[in-house]
Protein backbone atom coordinates (compact mmCIF):
# COMPACT_ATOMS: atom_id res chain seq x y z
CA UNK A 1 0.00 0.00 0.00
CA UNK A 2 2.75 2.33 0.83
CA UNK A 3 4.75 1.68 -2.03
CA UNK A 4 1.17 2.27 -4.41
CA UNK A 5 0.57 5.76 -2.60
CA UNK A 6 4.27 6.92 -3.28
CA UNK A 7 3.73 5.74 -6.97
CA UNK A 8 0.78 7.74 -7.44
CA UNK A 9 2.50 10.49 -5.24
CA UNK A 10 4.71 10.38 -8.06
CA UNK A 11 2.74 9.92 -10.88
CA UNK A 12 0.66 13.00 -9.95
CA UNK A 13 4.04 14.93 -8.97
CA UNK A 14 4.85 14.79 -13.02
CA UNK A 15 1.84 15.57 -13.79
CA UNK A 16 1.70 18.77 -12.26
CA UNK A 17 5.32 19.47 -12.67
CA UNK A 18 3.90 18.72 -16.63
CA UNK A 19 1.69 21.21 -16.41
CA UNK A 20 3.06 24.22 -14.98
CA UNK A 21 6.26 23.86 -17.40
CA UNK A 22 4.64 22.68 -20.34
CA UNK A 23 1.73 24.96 -20.59
CA UNK A 24 2.23 25.73 -24.06
CA UNK A 25 3.15 22.36 -25.35
CA UNK A 26 -0.44 21.46 -25.71
CA UNK A 27 -1.67 23.58 -28.17
CA UNK A 28 -5.19 24.70 -28.46
CA UNK A 29 -6.67 22.43 -30.73
CA UNK A 30 -8.75 23.99 -33.73
CA UNK A 31 -12.75 24.28 -32.89
CA UNK A 32 -13.34 22.84 -35.89
CA UNK A 33 -11.78 19.35 -35.15
CA UNK A 34 -10.75 18.90 -31.74
CA UNK A 35 -10.25 15.36 -31.21
CA UNK A 36 -8.61 14.76 -34.17
CA UNK A 37 -5.80 17.43 -33.63
CA UNK A 38 -5.78 16.88 -29.88
CA UNK A 39 -5.69 12.81 -30.39
CA UNK A 40 -3.11 13.18 -32.90
CA UNK A 41 -0.51 15.34 -30.44
CA UNK A 42 -0.65 13.26 -27.91
CA UNK A 43 -0.30 10.40 -29.77
CA UNK A 44 2.87 11.21 -31.61
CA UNK A 45 4.41 12.42 -28.39
CA UNK A 46 3.86 9.90 -26.14
CA UNK A 47 5.05 7.66 -28.58
CA UNK A 48 8.12 9.10 -29.11
CA UNK A 49 8.87 9.55 -25.54
CA UNK A 50 7.75 5.44 -24.98
CA UNK A 51 10.66 4.97 -28.44
CA UNK A 52 7.99 4.13 -30.53
CA UNK A 53 6.74 0.83 -29.40
CA UNK A 54 5.09 -1.36 -31.66
CA UNK A 55 2.47 -2.92 -29.83
CA UNK A 56 0.41 -1.07 -26.65
CA UNK A 57 -2.70 -1.13 -24.87
CA UNK A 58 -5.15 1.81 -24.47
CA UNK A 59 -6.99 2.34 -21.63
CA UNK A 60 -9.44 5.73 -21.45
CA UNK A 61 -10.91 7.09 -18.04
CA UNK A 62 -13.42 9.89 -18.49
CA UNK A 63 -12.70 12.73 -15.00
CA UNK A 64 -14.54 15.37 -17.27
CA UNK A 65 -18.35 16.64 -18.50
CA UNK A 66 -17.58 15.28 -21.40
CA UNK A 67 -20.85 13.33 -23.01
CA UNK A 68 -20.91 9.71 -23.00
CA UNK A 69 -20.90 10.03 -26.72
CA UNK A 70 -17.99 12.27 -26.81
CA UNK A 71 -15.94 9.94 -24.76
CA UNK A 72 -16.91 7.16 -27.45
CA UNK A 73 -15.38 9.75 -29.95
CA UNK A 74 -12.43 10.54 -28.43
CA UNK A 75 -11.54 7.09 -27.60
CA UNK A 76 -12.00 6.00 -31.23
CA UNK A 77 -10.06 8.67 -32.56
CA UNK A 78 -6.93 8.28 -29.70
CA UNK A 79 -7.32 4.61 -31.19
CA UNK A 80 -7.46 5.65 -34.76
CA UNK A 81 -4.29 7.97 -34.19
CA UNK A 82 -2.37 5.63 -32.00
CA UNK A 83 -2.88 2.96 -34.98
CA UNK A 84 -1.63 5.44 -37.97
CA UNK A 85 1.98 6.04 -35.39
CA UNK A 86 2.50 1.86 -36.56
CA UNK A 87 1.19 0.94 -32.81
CA UNK A 88 -0.76 -1.95 -32.58
CA UNK A 89 -3.67 -2.16 -30.05
CA UNK A 90 -3.65 -5.36 -28.30
CA UNK A 91 -4.34 -6.73 -24.74
CA UNK A 92 -2.24 -5.87 -21.33
CA UNK A 93 -0.08 -8.90 -21.46
CA UNK A 94 1.09 -8.69 -25.26
CA UNK A 95 1.62 -5.02 -25.27
CA UNK A 96 5.52 -3.68 -25.21
CA UNK A 97 3.47 -0.29 -23.34
CA UNK A 98 0.64 0.17 -20.98
CA UNK A 99 -1.15 3.65 -21.91
CA UNK A 100 -3.40 5.49 -19.78
CA UNK A 101 -5.77 8.19 -21.06
CA UNK A 102 -7.60 10.36 -18.68
CA UNK A 103 -10.03 12.75 -20.26
CA UNK A 104 -9.90 15.72 -17.57
CA UNK A 105 -10.58 19.31 -17.08
CA UNK A 106 -9.87 22.37 -15.41
CA UNK A 107 -10.87 26.14 -15.55
CA UNK A 108 -9.37 26.65 -18.89
CA UNK A 109 -10.77 23.38 -20.94
CA UNK A 110 -10.11 20.13 -21.25
CA UNK A 111 -6.84 18.31 -20.72
CA UNK A 112 -6.05 14.86 -21.83
CA UNK A 113 -3.44 13.48 -19.89
CA UNK A 114 -1.18 10.11 -21.23
CA UNK A 115 0.74 8.43 -19.19
CA UNK A 116 2.68 5.75 -20.78
CA UNK A 117 4.82 2.53 -18.91
CA UNK A 118 7.17 0.97 -20.52
CA UNK A 119 9.28 -1.86 -18.79
CA UNK A 120 10.19 0.44 -15.36
CA UNK A 121 9.55 3.55 -17.36
CA UNK A 122 7.11 6.06 -16.96
CA UNK A 123 6.37 8.88 -19.73
CA UNK A 124 3.72 11.59 -19.78
CA UNK A 125 2.25 14.09 -21.95
CA UNK A 126 -0.64 15.69 -22.09
CA UNK A 127 -3.26 18.14 -24.85
CA UNK A 128 -5.47 20.86 -24.51
CA UNK A 129 -8.88 20.33 -26.29
CA UNK A 130 -10.97 23.09 -27.07
CA UNK A 131 -14.18 23.43 -26.20
CA UNK A 132 -16.86 22.39 -28.99
CA UNK A 133 -19.09 25.63 -27.87
CA UNK A 134 -16.25 27.87 -26.64
CA UNK A 135 -18.24 31.57 -24.63
CA UNK A 136 -21.36 30.13 -25.47
CA UNK A 137 -23.74 28.62 -22.40
CA UNK A 138 -22.69 25.33 -21.25
CA UNK A 139 -23.94 22.33 -23.66
CA UNK A 140 -26.37 19.66 -22.39
CA UNK A 141 -25.44 16.31 -22.45
CA UNK A 142 -27.53 14.15 -24.70
CA UNK A 143 -30.78 12.38 -22.85
CA UNK A 144 -30.62 8.88 -23.42
CA UNK A 145 -32.98 6.53 -23.09
CA UNK A 146 -33.53 2.37 -24.00
CA UNK A 147 -37.27 2.10 -25.83
CA UNK A 148 -38.26 -1.59 -25.87
CA UNK A 149 -40.94 -2.87 -28.78
CA UNK A 150 -42.47 -6.09 -28.48
CA UNK A 151 -42.46 -8.12 -31.89
CA UNK A 152 -43.58 -11.52 -31.12
CA UNK A 153 -45.55 -13.94 -28.35
CA UNK A 154 -46.27 -17.10 -28.66
CA UNK A 155 -46.90 -20.38 -26.41
CA UNK A 156 -45.41 -23.81 -26.97
CA UNK A 157 -41.39 -24.16 -28.71
CA UNK A 158 -39.06 -21.11 -27.40
CA UNK A 159 -38.51 -18.37 -29.52
CA UNK A 160 -34.84 -18.18 -30.68
CA UNK A 161 -34.75 -15.34 -32.51
CA UNK A 162 -36.74 -12.70 -35.06
CA UNK A 163 -36.16 -10.11 -37.74
CA UNK A 164 -38.42 -7.46 -39.60
CA UNK A 165 -38.29 -7.23 -42.98
CA UNK A 166 -39.55 -5.14 -45.34
CA UNK A 167 -39.84 -2.05 -43.07
CA UNK A 168 -41.60 -3.64 -40.61
CA UNK A 169 -44.37 -5.04 -43.00
CA UNK A 170 -42.62 -8.50 -42.43
CA UNK A 171 -41.78 -10.72 -39.54
CA UNK A 172 -39.88 -13.84 -39.74
CA UNK A 173 -39.41 -15.83 -35.94
CA UNK A 174 -37.29 -18.89 -35.21
CA UNK A 175 -37.73 -21.63 -33.16
CA UNK A 176 -36.83 -25.11 -32.56
CA UNK A 177 -38.84 -26.53 -34.80
CA UNK A 178 -39.67 -24.14 -37.37
CA UNK A 179 -39.04 -20.87 -39.61
CA UNK A 180 -41.94 -18.60 -39.75
CA UNK A 181 -42.99 -15.82 -41.97
CA UNK A 182 -45.64 -12.98 -40.94
CA UNK A 183 -47.27 -10.07 -42.31
CA UNK A 184 -48.54 -7.00 -41.02
CA UNK A 185 -52.37 -6.68 -41.18
CA UNK A 186 -54.25 -4.09 -39.33
CA UNK A 187 -51.96 -3.79 -36.87
CA UNK A 188 -51.35 -7.52 -36.01
CA UNK A 189 -49.24 -10.43 -37.38
CA UNK A 190 -50.57 -13.07 -39.63
CA UNK A 191 -49.32 -15.97 -40.58
CA UNK A 192 -48.22 -16.26 -43.94
CA UNK A 193 -45.86 -19.53 -44.18
CA UNK A 194 -44.15 -21.79 -41.52
CA UNK A 195 -41.31 -24.57 -43.22
CA UNK A 196 -40.03 -27.16 -40.76
CA UNK A 197 -36.73 -27.43 -39.69
CA UNK A 198 -35.91 -31.22 -39.08
CA UNK A 199 -33.32 -32.26 -37.11
CA UNK A 200 -31.84 -36.28 -36.48
CA UNK A 201 -30.76 -35.30 -32.61
CA UNK A 202 -32.01 -33.54 -29.90
CA UNK A 203 -31.76 -30.24 -29.51
CA UNK A 204 -29.48 -29.53 -26.49
CA UNK A 205 -31.49 -28.47 -23.17
CA UNK A 206 -31.28 -24.65 -23.76
CA UNK A 207 -31.46 -24.73 -27.37
CA UNK A 208 -30.15 -21.31 -28.94
CA UNK A 209 -30.58 -20.26 -32.43
CA UNK A 210 -29.37 -16.87 -34.72
CA UNK A 211 -31.31 -16.04 -37.25
CA UNK A 212 -29.33 -13.31 -40.20
CA UNK A 213 -30.42 -11.26 -42.75
CA UNK A 214 -28.30 -11.61 -45.44
CA UNK A 215 -29.21 -9.28 -47.83
CA UNK A 216 -31.74 -9.39 -50.69
CA UNK A 217 -33.91 -11.49 -48.69
CA UNK A 218 -31.28 -13.97 -48.35
CA UNK A 219 -31.31 -15.94 -44.61
CA UNK A 220 -29.34 -17.62 -42.69
CA UNK A 221 -30.35 -19.64 -39.86
CA UNK A 222 -27.88 -21.52 -37.50
CA UNK A 223 -29.11 -23.95 -34.32
CA UNK A 224 -26.59 -26.45 -32.78
CA UNK A 225 -25.10 -28.64 -34.77
CA UNK A 226 -27.06 -27.40 -37.97
CA UNK A 227 -27.38 -24.38 -40.32
CA UNK A 228 -30.16 -23.30 -43.23
CA UNK A 229 -30.05 -20.97 -46.21
CA UNK A 230 -32.35 -19.45 -48.42
CA UNK A 231 -34.87 -16.65 -49.25
CA UNK A 232 -37.83 -14.57 -47.90
CA UNK A 233 -38.81 -13.57 -51.04
CA UNK A 234 -41.71 -14.26 -52.03
CA UNK A 235 -42.52 -16.83 -49.40
CA UNK A 236 -39.80 -18.67 -46.93
CA UNK A 237 -37.83 -21.04 -48.78
CA UNK A 238 -34.80 -22.48 -46.52
CA UNK A 239 -32.71 -25.98 -46.69
CA UNK A 240 -30.98 -26.86 -43.76
CA UNK A 241 -28.21 -29.60 -43.18
CA UNK A 242 -25.93 -31.01 -40.46
CA UNK A 243 -22.89 -28.24 -39.98
CA UNK A 244 -20.39 -26.97 -37.70
CA UNK A 245 -20.23 -23.55 -39.67
CA UNK A 246 -18.61 -20.89 -36.99
CA UNK A 247 -21.57 -18.34 -36.21
CA UNK A 248 -21.95 -14.74 -37.08
CA UNK A 249 -20.55 -12.38 -34.27
CA UNK A 250 -20.16 -9.22 -36.03
CA UNK A 251 -22.64 -7.26 -37.59
CA UNK A 252 -21.30 -7.66 -41.59
CA UNK A 253 -21.05 -11.38 -40.68
CA UNK A 254 -17.17 -11.27 -41.47
CA UNK A 255 -16.19 -12.54 -37.64
CA UNK A 256 -17.60 -15.91 -36.63
CA UNK A 257 -17.46 -18.17 -33.63
CA UNK A 258 -17.59 -21.48 -33.41
CA UNK A 259 -20.64 -22.45 -31.31
CA UNK A 260 -20.15 -25.82 -29.13
CA UNK A 261 -22.20 -29.19 -28.03
CA UNK A 262 -24.45 -26.97 -24.99
CA UNK A 263 -25.49 -23.74 -25.43
CA UNK A 264 -22.23 -21.30 -25.25
CA UNK A 265 -19.42 -20.81 -27.98
CA UNK A 266 -16.62 -22.62 -27.21
CA UNK A 267 -13.85 -19.46 -27.95
CA UNK A 268 -12.59 -19.90 -31.68
CA UNK A 269 -13.01 -17.37 -34.01
CA UNK A 270 -12.38 -17.15 -38.42
CA UNK A 271 -12.08 -13.70 -39.52
CA UNK A 272 -10.41 -12.38 -36.62
CA UNK A 273 -6.86 -10.77 -36.08
CA UNK A 274 -7.05 -13.65 -32.90
CA UNK A 275 -7.60 -17.40 -33.72
CA UNK A 276 -9.48 -17.80 -30.01
CA UNK A 277 -10.45 -15.82 -26.93
CA UNK A 278 -12.18 -17.72 -23.57
CA UNK A 279 -15.18 -19.48 -24.44
CA UNK A 280 -18.63 -16.74 -23.68
CA UNK A 281 -22.18 -16.67 -24.78
CA UNK A 282 -22.62 -13.61 -26.34
CA UNK A 283 -19.87 -11.09 -28.15
CA UNK A 284 -19.77 -8.43 -30.41
CA UNK A 285 -17.17 -6.23 -32.48
CA UNK A 286 -16.98 -2.34 -32.27
CA UNK A 287 -18.45 -0.41 -35.23
CA UNK A 288 -14.55 0.43 -36.17
CA UNK A 289 -13.22 -2.47 -35.82
CA UNK A 290 -11.12 -2.42 -33.05
CA UNK A 291 -11.85 -4.65 -30.46
CA UNK A 292 -14.07 -7.54 -30.07
CA UNK A 293 -16.23 -8.02 -26.95
CA UNK A 294 -17.72 -11.11 -25.66
CA UNK A 295 -19.44 -12.19 -22.33
CA UNK A 296 -17.74 -15.26 -20.86
CA UNK A 297 -18.87 -18.17 -19.28
CA UNK A 298 -16.91 -17.30 -16.21
CA UNK A 299 -19.42 -14.14 -16.02
CA UNK A 300 -16.37 -11.55 -17.55
CA UNK A 301 -17.01 -8.94 -20.01
CA UNK A 302 -14.00 -9.15 -22.16
CA UNK A 303 -12.46 -7.07 -24.94
CA UNK A 304 -9.97 -9.76 -26.58
CA UNK A 305 -8.62 -11.86 -23.31
CA UNK A 306 -8.54 -8.37 -21.12
CA UNK A 307 -10.90 -8.22 -18.60
CA UNK A 308 -13.04 -5.54 -18.22
CA UNK A 309 -15.70 -6.11 -15.21
CA UNK A 310 -18.06 -8.77 -13.87
CA UNK A 311 -21.67 -8.99 -13.68
CA UNK A 312 -24.41 -11.89 -13.22
CA UNK A 313 -26.32 -11.32 -16.68
CA UNK A 314 -25.01 -13.59 -19.72
CA UNK A 315 -26.19 -12.26 -22.91
CA UNK A 316 -24.55 -8.63 -24.22
CA UNK A 317 -25.11 -6.89 -27.56
CA UNK A 318 -23.89 -4.01 -29.33
CA UNK A 319 -26.13 -1.34 -30.40
CA UNK A 320 -25.41 2.24 -32.19
CA UNK A 321 -28.01 5.46 -32.27
CA UNK A 322 -27.31 8.94 -32.66
CA UNK A 323 -25.91 9.22 -29.22
CA UNK A 324 -23.10 7.15 -30.10
CA UNK A 325 -22.09 2.82 -30.05
CA UNK A 326 -23.33 1.02 -26.74
CA UNK A 327 -23.43 -2.08 -25.70
CA UNK A 328 -26.24 -3.76 -24.23
CA UNK A 329 -25.79 -6.08 -20.84
CA UNK A 330 -28.40 -8.57 -19.19
CA UNK A 331 -28.55 -8.49 -15.56
CA UNK A 332 -30.45 -11.38 -13.95
CA UNK A 333 -28.49 -14.67 -13.65
CA UNK A 334 -30.99 -17.18 -12.88
CA UNK A 335 -33.83 -18.23 -15.45
CA UNK A 336 -36.88 -17.69 -13.09
CA UNK A 337 -35.69 -14.09 -12.29
CA UNK A 338 -37.24 -10.72 -13.56
CA UNK A 339 -33.93 -9.41 -16.17
CA UNK A 340 -33.57 -6.14 -17.34
CA UNK A 341 -30.97 -4.81 -19.80
CA UNK A 342 -28.81 -2.00 -18.88
CA UNK A 343 -26.87 0.68 -21.23
CA UNK A 344 -22.80 0.26 -20.96
CA UNK A 345 -20.21 2.35 -22.32
CA UNK A 346 -18.49 -0.24 -25.13
CA UNK A 347 -14.65 1.01 -24.28
CA UNK A 348 -14.80 0.26 -20.67
CA UNK A 349 -18.15 -2.06 -20.30
CA UNK A 350 -18.82 0.28 -17.33
CA UNK A 351 -23.01 0.55 -16.90
CA UNK A 352 -24.46 4.31 -17.10
CA UNK A 353 -26.42 4.84 -14.39
CA UNK A 354 -28.20 7.99 -15.27
CA UNK A 355 -30.09 5.51 -18.09
CA UNK A 356 -32.87 3.93 -17.05
CA UNK A 357 -32.75 -0.03 -17.74
CA UNK A 358 -35.17 -1.74 -20.26
CA UNK A 359 -37.39 -3.99 -17.76
CA UNK A 360 -38.47 -7.55 -19.01
CA UNK A 361 -41.39 -10.27 -17.79
CA UNK A 362 -39.00 -12.98 -17.15
CA UNK A 363 -35.05 -14.00 -18.02
CA UNK A 364 -33.32 -12.67 -21.17
CA UNK A 365 -32.09 -15.91 -22.90
CA UNK A 366 -31.03 -14.32 -26.07
CA UNK A 367 -29.50 -10.90 -27.27
CA UNK A 368 -28.93 -10.52 -30.53
CA UNK A 369 -27.41 -7.38 -32.61
CA UNK A 370 -29.01 -6.48 -35.70
CA UNK A 371 -27.21 -6.26 -39.11
CA UNK A 372 -27.62 -2.12 -39.13
CA UNK A 373 -26.55 -2.22 -35.47
CA UNK A 374 -29.41 0.60 -34.84
CA UNK A 375 -31.67 -2.11 -32.93
CA UNK A 376 -30.86 -5.66 -30.77
CA UNK A 377 -33.42 -8.28 -30.61
CA UNK A 378 -34.04 -10.00 -26.90
CA UNK A 379 -36.04 -13.28 -25.89
CA UNK A 380 -37.90 -13.78 -22.70
CA UNK A 381 -39.83 -16.30 -21.43
CA UNK A 382 -42.53 -14.64 -19.30
CA UNK A 383 -42.55 -15.68 -16.14
CA UNK A 384 -46.39 -15.32 -15.41
CA UNK A 385 -47.88 -16.25 -18.90
CA UNK A 386 -45.12 -18.48 -19.95
CA UNK A 387 -45.03 -17.51 -23.11
CA UNK A 388 -42.16 -16.58 -25.29
CA UNK A 389 -41.79 -13.45 -26.39
CA UNK A 390 -39.72 -11.57 -28.73
CA UNK A 391 -38.37 -7.52 -28.20
CA UNK A 392 -37.33 -5.11 -30.43
CA UNK A 393 -34.35 -2.64 -27.90
CA UNK A 394 -33.26 0.76 -29.61
CA UNK A 395 -31.99 3.60 -28.63
CA UNK A 396 -33.49 7.10 -28.17
CA UNK A 397 -31.25 10.61 -28.12
CA UNK A 398 -32.27 13.88 -27.58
Amino acid sequence: MCDQRKENFARMSAILFLIFFLGTAGERASAQEPFSTAGRELANTILARASYPNAISLQVTNASSLSPAEVETAHHTLAAQFTSGHAQIVPPERAVAEIRITLAEDVRGYLWIAEAKHGEEREVAMVRVARAEAGSLPRMAPTISLRKTLLWSQAGSPVLDAALLDKGERLLVLDGSTLSMYRNQQSHWELEQSQPIAHSHPWPRDVRGRLVMAGDHKIEAYLPGKKCTGTANPGVSIECHDSDDPWPISADGKVRGFFGSRNFFIGALAGWKESSIPPFYAATVAPDGSMLLSKGTDGWLRAGENRLSNASGDDMAGIQGDCGNYLLVSAAGDSMTRDSVRLAEMSTGTVIQQVAAAEFPGAVSELWDAADRGSATAVVKDLTSGRYEAYAISLSCR
